[in-house]
């Protein structure tokens, strides 16, 4: 298991810190001592019955459902749509450097 710590400055030294669920910290003259000094007390924590676990859940399915992008009725449209507008600037642009010559 990971167990992501914070260390940072503090004005007598560092301090070590981890999120939840353990929610703890600790101080030290240097960073090493700090993180050495929470991981005892994560330890300590856990040779006293705390015990942490990965638990996985499911994502809920999203009130709209996710198709791919060929399978989403508006597809044929929205490429008819971009084909005619790529069809209109490549006129509009030839023409327009047809004029500058």
């Amino acid at each position: 298991m990971t167990i992501s710590i914070l260390v940072e400055p503090t004005p007598i030294g560092f301090c070590a810190t981890t999120g939840g669920p353990l929610n703890m910290s600790a101080e030290a003259a240097s960073a090493a001592e700090a993180v050495k000094a929470l991981h005892e007390k994560i330890s300590r924590r856990l040779e006293h019955g705390a015990i942490l676990l990965d638990h996985s859940v499911q994502a809920p399915r999203p009130p709209i459902p996710v198709l791919s992008l060929a399978e989403n009725p508006l597809f044929d449209a929205w490429l008819a749509a971009v084909e005619t507008y790529r069809a209109e600037r490549e006129k509009l642009e030839g023409s327009v450097a047809c004029e500058a010559e």
